[in-house]
Formats: structure tokens, sequence, C-alpha cells
């Protein structure tokens, strides 16, 4: 039923001013998965592309989050593919990061305020229960 597919490893090296184009064509192909094993720090001290992954991961999972709670429509408005810098990219996860801090003080509100109505609930309940019970209070 299941079998496993032949895998190849492969090292590319790129000028750094050629990995946005690099990096759109390989996503294009969809074929590509970054190998996340560890590199030899002498030969790669800095490993291209790392903070770029964290600020896309780090966005998208704010997105994620913010769209489950807005109604938007997933269209682009234009269908050109382009590479988006790691200074926009960033830009652009700073922005969801404060707009995901306004939605979770709502969403939290929100929680708390349905709180108070299920205790209201609850309280008017125990009103309802004890309506119609005739206890004499007078002091003798």
């Amino acid at each position: 039923m299941f079998s496993t597919l032949p895998m190849k490893h492969l090292r590319i090296q790129l000028l750094t001013g050629d990995l946005p184009e690099a990096s759109l064509i390989l996503a294009e192909l969809g074929v590509f998965a970054p190998d996340p094993r560890p590199t030899l720090e002498a030969e790669l001290p800095s490993i291209p592309g790392e903070d770029y992954r964290h600020f896309y991961t780090q966005a998208r999972s704010r997105f994620d989050k913010i769209a489950r709670h807005v109604a938007y429509t997933d269209t682009l408005e234009s269908k050109e593919v382009h590479a988006v810098s790691e200074a926009d990219l960033q830009l652009t996860n700073d922005w969801l990061g404060e707009v995901w801090s306004d939605c979770s003080e709502f969403e939290e509100e929100r929680h708390r305020l349905q709180d108070q109505l299920h205790a209201t609930d609850e309280l008017e309940q125990t009103l309802d229960n004890f309506s119609n019970l005739n206890i004499d209070l007078k002091f003798h």
C-alpha cells in the first residue's frame, strides 16, 4: 500500500542576491524540503534564510490565529508571484504581532464576559428554584 520514495540529498550554493529567486523556483516545484540536520559551524557560520524562516513561521502563526477570529477573503489582488524581502517580512510580522495582541485582548474580554453571563444565568436559575419557597422569617 505505502512504499518509500527515493530521496536525494542535494546541497545548493548560491550568491546571496540569487536566494529569493531560487526560493521561488523551488517553492513552485513543490518538492523542496530544507534539511534540518545541523551544519558544521566552521563550514557555514550562519545558515542562510534562518532568520527569514523564523519571521515567516511567526508571521504565519499570527496570521492563522487572527484569521480564526476575523472574516477575510483568500484572494490575491495580483497573480504575479514575487519574492518578499526579509525586511518587508519582518515589518509584516511586527504588524501582525500588534494586530494579534489587540485581537487577543478582545478574545480575553469576550471570554470574561461569557463567564459573567454564565454566572448570571446560574444565579437566575437559583432564584427561579427558590421563587415558590414560602418561608416565615419572623422573629418570635
